[in-house]
């Protein structure tokens, strides 16, 4: 197309400039010369990847961000030492493994990287961080603070449109499609990408992307499938929007009979700009809890700012108020249930008690080397009476891996008791050691146990131990209970 031309022409006349270049210059200057031909021809394999694409995700793999954006920082150093720009880096976990398009995100951190040194004063600071998401347990922070002149609010949504520039940065080299083109990235990743600044002391670029692994490589192909699943799966948590610190941890506590996964918010206004951040925080959530009256946005007004994000999902709502009366039939209309905070606190409990068991399935944890074990218990799980949604895998490592990454995850493990040459006994003994068991059900399986050996396996610590020659009755009571 003509727009892939024009992309690709200045970085094919750069790559022909370099190859003139080879032998007029001297031995010390070709580092810096294979830095350009290297970001030349990275330019080009992206254009060439994104027409190719059509704005679809190809060509993912396995990589460690943080190595990625030392290398980018790398990048920049020279230019950021002319204007005596210190660019640190803060990486809270090391290695951190990631499962994304390599090229886009190596172009997107450089990008920002070269945007904040080209806007920045001398003698500042640019910082890079990488954390784990605080609310979503999939998704990384990538963020990208300078100490610059900062961008005005009125402008902080028009700087990711195309073409667009600031008036004041109309005489600094530029297109005005770097920004607009991080954002295309976050968006094929299905992430998101925002600007913070109060207009005068500098500005951050904040990119939330799920395509976190773990802190360990993960190459096994349905094991990478396994963590997808267990991120669109897992919509086992409670919001609770309450001022009053004392009832909302009383409503924590008493809730963690129903689930682990609870997020407390003091006002809906801020419930509304973390859902405006981070809309997908939804996607897990099983239950809104609002109390009526709140400081700030409430009620009917609080529940019509809300609907947008949770139509589709069909996420209910519950007012748990002191003042059920004030409750106008507007307001009512919209909401599931409305519970008295003086005298309806258990039938709040016993709702959301019903509401997470009614279809929940099982998130179940099958550790066997053996495919046939693996089609067996698929075809017995389908056939019960009981939702399951299984995973399986061939060694004790991957299983460990995955109950580290999200122990509340997992209402269940089979495990082999002989794996090759692994015990079964030391994923219980690990998952102990670690604390990391919470209240996962292991069962042990074996060819052939009797009852001796069922009850020497319970006295380590199993909650059962089952013969491989599996009985339909007791499959279903160990995924019932």
């Amino acid at each position: 197309s003509f727009v892939g031309h024009d992309l690709r022409a200045p970085l094919s006349n750069i790559l022909s400039t370099t190859k003139l270049l080879d032998k007029k210059i001297s031995p010390d200057q070709m580092p810096k010369l294979e830095i350009i031909k290297k970001n030349a021809e990275d330019g080009l394999d992206l254009i060439s990847g994104l027409l190719k694409s059509g704005g679809k995700k190809t060509g993912e793999e396995n990589f460690k961000l943080d190595i990625l954006a030392e290398e980018c920082i790398s990048i920049c150093d020279e230019i950021s030492n002319d204007k005596n720009i210190n660019i640190s880096f803060d990486c809270q976990l090391r290695p951190l493994f990631v499962c994304a398009q390599k090229l886009q995100i190596k172009q997107m951190l450089l990008n920002l990287l070269r945007n904040g040194v080209k806007y920045s004063i001398k003698n500042t600071q640019i910082t890079v961080s990488l954390l784990k998401h605080s609310v979503l347990p999939r998704n990384i922070i990538l963020s990208v603070k300078d100490e610059g002149p900062g961008i005005p609010k009125s402008e902080l949504e028009n700087i990711f449109k195309s073409y667009y520039r600031l008036d004041r940065d109309s005489k600094k080299e530029g297109s005005g499609v770097g920004l607009s083109f991080c954002r295309q990235i976050c968006h094929q990743h299905g992430g998101t990408i925002n600007a913070y600044s109060d207009g005068e002391n500098g500005t951050t670029f904040e990119i939330s992307l799920p395509i976190y692994i773990g802190e360990e490589k993960i190459t096994d192909q349905k094991l990478i499938q396994s963590n997808d699943a267990m991120s669109t799966v897992n919509n086992n948590e409670i919001i609770i929007v309450e001022d009053n610190q004392e009832t909302a941890s009383i409503m924590v506590e008493r809730l963690k009979e129903v689930t682990n996964s609870i997020h407390v918010y003091p006002n809906g206004d801020q419930f509304i700009r973390k859902l405006n951040l981070y809309p997908e925080l939804l996607r897990l959530t099983k239950l809104i809890i609002l109390d009526f009256e709140i400081p700030g946005t409430k009620g009917i007004e609080l529940i019509n700012k809300i609907e947008m994000f949770i139509q589709q999902r069909q996420i209910p709502i519950v007012f748990f108020t002191g003042n059920v009366k004030s409750i106008g039939t507007a307001a009512l209309a919209k909401v599931a249930k409305v519970f008295d905070k003086k005298t309806e606190f258990k039938d709040l409990i016993y709702y959301a008690d019903q509401l997470f068991d009614s279809g929940k399935a099982k998130n179940v944890l099958v550790i066997d080397d053996s495919e046939d074990i693996h089609y067996l218990l698929d075809v017995f799980f389908e056939d019960g009476p009981t939702m399951v949604n299984p995973v399986y895998v061939d060694t004790l490592e991957k299983g460990l891996q995955l109950v580290r990454e999200n122990h509340e995850f997992w209402d269940i493990v089979f495990t082999d008791l002989n794996i090759g040459k692994e015990k079964g006994e030391e994923f219980l003994f690990t998952i102990g050691k670690e604390n990391i068991r919470g209240k996962i059900k292991v069962i042990a399986m074996s060819a052939m146990i009797d009852e001796p050996k069922r009850l020497e396996l319970i006295s380590l610590g199993f909650n059962e131990a089952i013969s491989k020659n599996f009985d339909q009755a007791i499959l279903n009571s160990l995924l019932k209970y």
